[in-house]
């Protein structure tokens, strides 16, 4: 409702499990990994933590970032777990936490979501057979940086020139826009998109409508704090929702990553020129004692 909620990031359901399958000889970078999986994550979001997704539907496939994404419900018609909007998101976070300890790095891998012992799901990441050819139900796929040649991704030094702010304006609602300013510590973009994928998760739980107070936690590694929160209802016009947070950070994080400015940044939610709320991704006391 209009009171709003306070979430972090979300635990396991009981009796939830993965198996997880790596490849190990397709070596797949973690960014671009981090990048589809942070769009692939809105868009089951969109859908609703506890939406249900159909048995006996062929697979559906994601290709961005030189990735291959897809997944499906293996769940028998009649059983009494389906796959949940809630068991792909943490499944696939999951799947990356094991492939983050790994010293080998990320590669193409699956893993299937178990309730009770019984598989509901899967998950596969791969090397695109066509690449830059996916064609795909998902709502994202008109952002700007779905090119896979790599061109978007443009290092950039953080001098005083990125204190001023920038706007990213939604391409399908132009009253909808996050205003951000970069700090100047930079931070490892891999650190700036797990914090990105965490919070998307956090985010997820929330209905599209339902107005987000507040939602923090850290990365995977503890090395980046992120924080939103809405304006009371008394402030503002309009209130801050979990889907436009979700819609924020698919307009801010792959933007970032493109011009190559990974770093500490603030920004604001807009629409029609009133801020519904904030934001931020930090680097953590334990990444500041780490770095010094």
């Amino acid at each position: 409702g209009s009171s709003g909620s306070h979430l972090i990031y979300p635990k396991d359901p009981q009796g939830f499990a993965i198996l997880v399958d790596l490849n190990a000889t397709q070596p797949i970078l973690a960014d671009r990994i981090y990048l589809i999986a942070l769009i692939a994550v809105a868009d089951w979001a969109h859908e609703g933590w506890k939406h249900i997704w159909p048995s006996r539907v062929p697979k559906q496939t994601l290709e961005l970032y030189g990735v291959a994404l897809s997944f499906r419900s293996i769940a028998l018609p009649r059983q009494k777990h389906q796959l949940r909007t809630s068991y792909l998101i943490l499944g696939l976070l999951h799947l990356i936490d094991q492939m983050t300890k790994r010293k080998e790095g990320f590669c193409a891998s699956t893993v299937s979501t178990l309730m009770e012992k019984v598989p509901t799901g899967f998950i596969r990441l791969a090397l695109p057979t066509t690449p830059g050819l996916g064609q795909s139900w998902f709502m994202s796929e008109g952002n700007s940086t779905g090119k896979n040649d790599g061109s978007w991704r443009k290092p950039a030094a953080l001098g005083n020139s990125l204190t001023n702010t920038k706007r990213v304006i939604d391409p399908k609602d132009e009253d909808f826009a996050i205003v951000y300013e970069i700090k100047g510590t930079r931070m490892l973009c891999v650190d700036l998109l797990s914090a990105a994928l965490y919070a998307m998760a956090t985010a997820a739980q929330g209905d599209n409508g339902e107005f987000c107070q507040d939602l923090a936690g850290f990365n995977q590694q503890s090395t980046v704090v992120y924080r939103v929160n809405g304006k009371q209802p008394t402030e503002s016009m309009h209130l801050l929702s979990y889907g436009q947070v979700r819609r924020g950070l698919v307009l801010l994080i792959p933007k970032m990553y493109g011009e190559g400015t990974c770093g500490e940044v603030k920004f604001t939610f807009e629409y029609g020129g009133d801020i519904l709320g904030a934001g931020s991704f930090e680097l953590s006391g334990l990444a500041r004692v780490a770095a010094q």
